[in-house]
């Protein structure tokens, strides 16, 4: 497990967050219920993959199961990525 206190490699921000498969579940007319399951590979410059990380959005951590309305997401909806330090309890956001 990787020391996040100390890690100072660049990180590349992701480009697509697949949301239950799709990447316009937002869009697509599901019910409120559908559990959204997010599903995110971050991997550093180095192509290391990295553990530990979390989407954030209004500063909340998001768990792995997610109702579209619980996040009352949109089309425009910017969700952050963050990593959670297993040493610290502070969140460092890409």
């Amino acid at each position: 497990m990787p020391d996040f206190s100390t890690q100072t490699e660049e990180f590349t921000p992701f480009s697509v967050i697949s949301l239950d498969g799709t990447s316009h579940v937002a869009m697509s007319g599901k019910p409120a219920a559908t559990v959204i399951r997010i599903k995110i590979a971050y991997t550093s410059q180095t192509g290391k993959p990295l553990r530990n990380m979390q989407l954030c959005l209004r500063g909340r951590l998001l768990d792995d199961n997610e109702t579209l309305a619980s996040l009352d997401i949109s089309p425009y909806t910017v969700f952050v990525a963050v990593i959670r330090d297993p040493n610290d309890s502070q969140v460092t956001c890409l």
